[in-house]
């Protein structure tokens, strides 16, 4: 999970200097990535909340995606705002210190 803390700061950067075709790759890698987070959830069991911010998550990243195909950057930047914010919120009720 260190690995999407990390990948999540690449596409706001990518998407400030209005790169889309790198801001789209690493907005698919993470999408594959809260994909595997909330398979781990699910699996672990008693983690429902974890399981849904992983889905908005992963819609956060679809939305991203769409809005830089069409080289919307205002709404690809508030996209990848929310999905930070929503990495926040589930770091402070599961990420181990």
């Amino acid at each position: 999970m260190h690995a999407i803390e990390d990948a999540n700061k690449s596409p706001a950067s990518n998407i400030a200097t209005r790169q889309a075709a790198p801001a789209s790759t690493d907005a698919k890698e993470l999408t594959e990535r809260f994909a595997k987070v909330e398979a781990y959830y699910v699996a672990k069991g008693d983690a429902a909340d974890a399981v849904e911010l992983a889905q908005k998550s992963r819609g956060l990243t679809a939305q991203t995606l769409q809005s830089l195909s069409a080289k919307d950057f205002d709404a690809a930047t508030n996209s990848a705002t929310a999905l930070s914010r929503t990495c926040k919120t589930c770091h402070n009720f599961y990420k181990k210190s």
